[in-house]
């Protein structure tokens, strides 16, 4: 055990920057954590987005020692927060496999420049961002005096009649599914609303997968027009509800949303979002 951080790979002392080089195993799980939890805005001299996006596909995992992944990831965040506490410029990282860096060649002046361009590049032009959506639309709280009915599957009038003051109606039949202790599914029609048992109240949610498809889509459009580089988009984990469907079985209509609004930037930009299911 030392309190002394290991060696950064490289400093650049002008104008003043650690450059740090990525192998693959550099890209696990706890480091993509890490990534997530950065502070918004935070500055970088590296994509968290496109980082996130690599740990996601390689998923590198070392268990020699078993904590050696998280050792990895928790000295790869001091590195990268390390600016912060000496007044240095933004940490670079270069991603191993990108291309073939040892080709550079030091006594080369077309390699020197060219190197020199991509970490100036790396400087300027990242920008990194987070967006976390809430989305409070279609809800309201209900008394704990209505679970012996939902227990039931009954929808007392007075329930209706607190509904649709909330805007949340009810058409006839409507009908209420008990899917695991103190969460209820009430289907009316095309509505969905979802009950869950928080504290000594009820929150209902209105879930109607269609609506929420054009609000992904409008929310994400409306995003990007206001940044400017590389970001993550997180939505709510259950943004969509497949009742007895699998929820994998809603995957390509959210991605079929998402494709054609993500294609119109050249950022990277990942969108996180959710879908449950009464079977998962």
């Amino acid at each position: 055990i030392t309190d002394t951080l290991p060696n950064c790979d490289y400093y650049v002392p002008d104008p003043g920057f650690v450059l740090e080089f990525d192998e693959s195993q550099h890209f696990t799980m706890p480091r993509k954590i890490a990534l997530l939890s950065y502070p918004y805005k935070s500055r970088s001299g590296f994509s968290l987005a496109q980082w996130i996006s690599t740990c996601d596909k390689i998923k590198a995992h070392d268990s020699d020692p078993i904590y050696r992944d998280e050792q990895r990831a928790w000295y790869d965040t001091l590195r990268d927060f390390l600016p912060e506490l000496k007044g240095l410029e933004p940490t670079v990282r270069l991603y191993s496999n990108e291309m073939q860096w040892c080709s550079l060649n030091l006594d080369n002046r077309d390699d020197v420049a060219h190197f020199k361009a991509i970490i100036e590049a790396r400087k300027r032009v990242i920008t990194n961002w987070i967006t976390t959506v809430v989305i409070k639309s279609g809800f309201c709280s209900l008394d704990a005096k209505f679970e012996a009915d939902l227990n039931n599957r009954i929808i007392a009038d007075n329930l209706k009649g607190i509904l649709e003051a909330h805007g949340l109606s009810l058409t006839e039949p409507a009908t209420v599914k008990n899917e695991r202790e103190g969460e209820w599914v009430i289907t009316s029609g095309e509505e969905i609303y979802r009950v869950y048992k928080e504290d000594e109240r009820l929150g209902i949610y209105k879930h109607h997968n269609e609506e929420r498809l054009n609000v992904l889509s409008t929310f994400v459009k409306s995003i990007l027009k206001q940044s400017t580089g590389d970001g993550l988009i997180l939505f709510p984990a259950g943004m969509f509800y497949t009742e007895d469907k699998a929820a994998s079985t809603f995957y390509n209509r959210v991605q079929e949303t998402l494709i054609p609004v993500l294609k119109q930037t050249n950022d990277h930009v990942i969108v996180c979002t959710g879908v449950d299911s009464a079977r998962d």
